[in-house]
């Protein structure tokens, strides 16, 4: 059981590498169940998105860089959509856009 949680760990952490170059929406073909055991080792909070869908956020460090990731449940096929950004920039954004209101 244990071989298949680690396996199961670090392909989410590869499609989270990959989402972090990205910058946009990643598509994966991540279960969302197992994406949600894995948020729980990062504190991850689950809530409901605008649409009805689940949302997962959390931080956690990949390549040495410390990151917020955003996960999405796919309806359809209960799949992972991810949002990886850098907390300094998220921070950033988020500084400015309460400036701004």
């Amino acid at each position: 059981m244990g071989f298949f949680a680690n396996r199961s760990n670090k392909i989410i952490e590869k499609e989270i590498v990959n989402a972090s170059f990205s910058g946009k929406l990643h598509e994966t073909s991540i279960n969302w169940e197992a994406f949600k055991k894995y948020s729980q080792i990062h504190d991850g909070k689950t809530q409901q998105g605008a649409i009805g869908a689940e949302n997962i956020s959390f931080e956690m460090f990949t390549k040495g860089i410390e990151v917020k990731v955003y996960a999405m449940k796919n309806k359809a096929d209960e799949t992972v959509t991810l949002i990886v950004k850098n907390l300094v920039d998220f921070e950033n954004e988020a500084d400015y856009f309460l400036d701004v209101l």
